[in-house]
């Protein structure tokens, strides 16, 4: 039976990254605009009889704006910056071949400041030990039965597979 290799990773998943990262760049300065114009618009509205009032207005609107600015920046935009760091490094990094019997587990880990990933345990002749996959190639990898992955880094980057099966 011929084999195939399955590669979870290419380099078109850069130039995705960096379209989803320019995306949420975007929504981030329509919220810095936004919150920015909201502000403004309370100052123009501010005369000495409702100035205690537009002052609360404009600074609820800057820290719900900055809230919201900061919440983008930290997670989405932050997430795609590591994710392409992880693919770049998986792309360049040096390959391990891996057999044995693969079962991705539900066990989700985030490292802090960097990615989110789940555990693929590999079984081999009685042995036991954990890859990981990038949270990323969740779909792509799950249901998949194979005897071989590649691995870079600890991260299953891509597999083996039959000719008629995938």
């Amino acid at each position: 039976m011929e084999k195939r290799v399955i590669e979870l990773y290419s380099k078109d998943d850069i130039a995705i990254i960096d379209r989803k990262r320019k995306g949420w760049i975007a929504a981030a300065i329509a919220a810095a605009i936004l919150t920015l114009a909201g502000c403004i618009f309370f100052c123009l509205r501010t005369n000495t009889l409702n100035a205690q009032t537009m002052l609360l207005y404009c600074i609820i609107c800057s820290v719900l704006g900055g809230w919201v600015i900061i919440s983008i920046v930290r997670f989405p935009i932050q997430d795609l910056k590591n994710a392409k760091k992880h693919t770049i490094a998986i792309l360049n990094g040096t390959r391990e071949e891996v057999r044995g019997r693969f079962t991705l587990t539900d066990e989700r880990i985030r490292i802090i400041n960097g990615l989110a990933m789940y555990k693929v345990k590999a079984e081999d002749a009685g042995r036991e030990s954990s890859l990981q996959l990038f949270e990323g190639k969740k779909k792509q990898f799950s249901g998949v039965e194979t005897d071989c992955v590649y691995s870079v880094h600890g991260f299953v980057a891509a597999y083996e597979a039959d000719n008629e099966s995938n």
